[in-house]
């Protein structure tokens, strides 16, 4: 995705703006796949809500078991979720 780059380059407003546009496409123009990494990505970049991220990617990787994207995303996010609250106890599910 288009947002991804963004954040890789430092650019926080085109990231927020591409993310918003591709959620607003989730349902109508995405394969079920890019459903799940939009879902994913607004969660982890756009609300901040890591929760809702991690229950998105785990239904992600287990449509997708053979997906190194869902895989990555999972590990990123879980990452984050455990430094966020200061632990390495991985959330229930995962």
């Amino acid at each position: 995705m288009l947002g991804n780059v963004y954040v890789s380059l430092g650019d926080g407003q085109a990231a927020r703006q591409n993310y918003a546009k591709c959620f607003e496409l989730k349902d109508r123009r995405l394969t079920q796949e890019e459903n799940f990494r939009a879902a994913a990505t607004n969660h982890m970049y756009m609300t901040g809500n890591l929760e809702k991220a991690l229950a998105a990617l785990v239904l992600y990787k287990q449509a997708y078991p053979r997906s190194t994207v869902a895989s990555n995303l999972l590990g990123v996010v879980t990452c984050a979720w455990a430094e966020r609250r200061g632990s390495a106890r991985v959330p229930a599910g995962n």
